[in-house]
């Protein structure tokens, strides 16, 4: 099946998109304003998501998303160096650790919805999965779970984390910028930016068709590592070309409360920030260990652990001058193996709900 780019109807919907650009520009102005981390990225979140929850209609049409996705997709492949490919070559310690931390974050919010919100236990358990939107909803759908609760409390998460994360990391003595990186600082040739452009679609394109989960970030990736590691391309990539895409994405993750009863998220919400706090501390302690053991940034390994989706917290690793193809690398592995478990581990739930509703 080809991937919906949703082009059709576009001249219709086009003064609502310019709308929400421009609202997702103001969010991003604001929190640079303001001076607070990753602005572009978590200003449009923030600003989208309180404009959509209090009954404002946005519109992000599908290639727009993938356009930013694919735009920002270049940038990460820029960034492979020979030291991120020696830190891929510990992936296979890290990755052990990522399996662990999967296991203690949903067995750390399970117990606290069970225990302070009273959950019954299959809702706690799939609101407990960290950065496997789909699948949860999907499993929920089958196993009997409040569906409705499992979602919000997944997006709750995924907002906070991409909103609070960059300030909880410049607490802790981590600031770093994307303008920061040698992409940034180079002269920029536009026939290198076209060259990339082609290949950044084309290589999303392909790992859209196959299906791949973020397959037009990764195909872009991807693309962007051969050109730059080949030099092929040499061209820079100036701030004001980067900051549109920030901004769409974070638009994206603040839109996923559009439509969403209010009454319900009020309900939820002190459940939805609880796990947050659970969540992001259990990936933080397991991070912590493997910090040691492996000699990488706790940030990074931090962000690579943390319970969001693969494509938010590897964007917002490039917003803030992490390793992004670290981080994409290990939420991906997470995205699989999460894609196997799940309806294993359900197995019994979901053939009970069968029995029960045939």
């Amino acid at each position: 099946m080809q991937p919906n780019w949703e082009i059709a109807g576009l001249a219709e919907r086009a003064p609502r998109v310019v709308l929400t650009v421009a609202i997702a520009g103001l969010g991003g102005l604001l929190f640079q304003t303001l001076g607070l981390p990753a602005p572009w990225l978590s200003g449009p979140a923030t600003l989208v998501a309180i404009l959509v929850v209090t009954g404002f209609r946005i519109d992000i049409p599908a290639f727009l998303r993938h356009a930013a996705l694919m735009f920002l997709g270049v940038l990460m492949g820029s960034s492979v160096t020979p030291d991120t490919l020696g830190q891929l070559a510990r992936s296979p310690l890290t990755i052990a650790g990522l399996l662990i931390c999967v296991v203690v974050i949903i067995a750390a919010i399970q117990a606290y919805l069970r225990l302070v919100h009273r959950y019954d236990p299959v809702t706690a358990q799939l609101s407990a999965v960290p950065g496997a939107l789909p699948f949860a909803l999907a499993m929920a759908e089958e196993s009997g779970a409040d569906v409705r609760r499992v979602a919000i409390i997944q997006m709750i998460r995924l907002v906070a984390l991409l909103v609070f994360l960059p300030s909880v990391f410049a607490l802790f003595g981590y600031v770093g910028d994307v303008a920061d990186s040698p992409v940034a600082t180079r002269p920029l040739v536009y026939w290198d930016v076209a060259i990339l452009i082609v290949a950044a679609a084309a290589g999303a394109l392909l790992l859209e068709w196959f299906r791949m989960p973020a397959g037009v970030m990764f195909g872009s990736m991807i693309a962007g590592a051969l050109l730059f590691a080949t030099g092929t391309v040499t061209t820079g990539l100036p701030e004001w070309m980067m900051l549109p895409g920030f901004a769409v994405i974070g638009a994206t993750v603040g839109a996923n409360f559009q439509g969403i009863d209010r009454r319900l998220l009020l309900a939820t919400l002190a459940a939805g920030i609880g796990s947050v706090f659970v969540g992001a501390t259990a990936s933080m302690l397991t991070a912590l260990p493997f910090s040691y053991l492996t000699g990488l940034p706790l940030a990074q390994l931090w962000l690579a652990y943390a319970p969001g989706g693969v494509d938010a917290m590897s964007v917002l690793a490039l917003a803030i001058g992490l390793e992004p193809a670290f981080v994409a690398t290990h939420h991906l592995a997470r995205f699989f193996a999460l894609g196997v478990c799940l309806p294993i581990w359900l197995r019994p739930r979901i053939r009970a709900e069968r029995a029960k509703s045939g």
